[in-house]
């Protein structure tokens, strides 16, 4: 679990929205400390045929709705994430 600008934040609850679209390949998150408080980066990997600004903007709006944060999706170039089976090396936090 990790605190994103005081809400608590499970990285399966972040994964459960992801894989409701299917044109995400991959992502992984990124969790920064900005003025006091943690914010996150959502990076993705998405599909070929897929438009970038509208599948952020869904993401964007699916993670606020679902858990009342707000996150910037970031969408990287085609096989630019390292490929990890479990949830927990998706997360990184910075410092």
């Amino acid at each position: 679990m990790m605190t994103v600008r005081g809400v608590n934040v499970f990285p399966a609850a972040i994964e459960n929205i992801v894989r409701r679209h299917p044109e995400v390949i991959e992502f992984a998150i990124e969790v920064y400390r900005k003025r006091e408080m943690d914010e996150l980066i959502l990076k993705v990997e998405l599909d070929p045929g897929a438009d970038p600004a509208v599948t952020t903007e869904r993401l964007r709006r699916d993670i606020h709705r679902d858990l009342q944060i707000r996150a910037a999706i970031e969408s990287v170039p085609a096989d630019s994430l390292p490929r990890f089976e479990l949830k927990s090396k998706r997360l990184r936090i910075l410092d």
